[in-house]
């Protein structure tokens, strides 16, 4: 995902990682059901083991 806008995480389900590598000043979030951000990730963070099973959309930016 590099354009910034909501993503669905149809099928998402299970372990993964994230890696919040857009422009400088951004931060990511991953939404629930609602859209409302439940984890968010500064630029240049990441998480290696995130359990995808309680998100529904991603915002990349």
């Amino acid at each position: 995902m590099y354009a910034c806008g909501d993503y669905a995480l149809f099928n998402w389900n299970g372990h993964g990682s994230v890696v919040n590598n857009q422009t400088p000043g951004t931060w990511a979030d991953l939404l629930d059901q609602n859209r409302n951000p439940i984890h968010g990730f500064a630029y240049r963070s990441d998480a290696p083991y995130v359990d995808f099973d309680p998100y529904w959309y991603a915002q990349p930016c």
